[in-house]
């Protein structure tokens, strides 16, 4: 991913012009290198739809829900970060109508933090605010 980010991104940010189907993630760190640097917990998070166009609400949805899971299985990570949280909530059709992500997503989801005993964080405009809907909150 770093490879595909470093031709492709610019200053201003990373824009992909073709979708790559089933891009591949990996974490910088192996398992060993945290534990030699004295690593003793390690945060992840979604942040960026990186080959999907935004426009597709039901793609976006189910890419954010690959990163999750991708971030939720690895036995490197101890904390998924803001989960469902996208910078650019207009753009994120769940900021509306939360009930847009399938309930098996949030099952998988759910069962995979359980599993691999991973906790979530959540910024607290997450939780409460202004800036979405009485739904997203809830």
């Amino acid at each position: 991913m770093y490879d595909h980010c470093s031709k492709t991104g610019t200053r201003e940010g990373y824009t992909s012009a073709v979708p790559i189907e089933g891009y591949g993630f990996e974490f910088m760190l192996t398992t060993e290198e945290m534990s030699e640097l004295g690593i003793m917990y390690a945060v992840a998070a979604a942040h960026s739809p990186w080959h999907t166009d935004v426009s597709q609400g039901q793609g976006l949805i189910k890419e954010w829900h690959r990163q999750q899971m991708y971030i939720a299985t690895d036995p490197r990570v101890d904390i998924l970060g803001h989960p469902w949280w996208f910078y650019y909530q207009d753009q994120a059709p769940w900021f509306q109508d939360f009930d847009v992500i399938p309930r098996s997503m949030h099952d998988e989801l759910a069962a995979a933090l359980i599993e691999y005993g991973v906790c979530i964080e959540a910024n607290a405009y997450m939780v409460y605010g202004e800036r979405s809907s009485e739904d997203f909150y809830r």
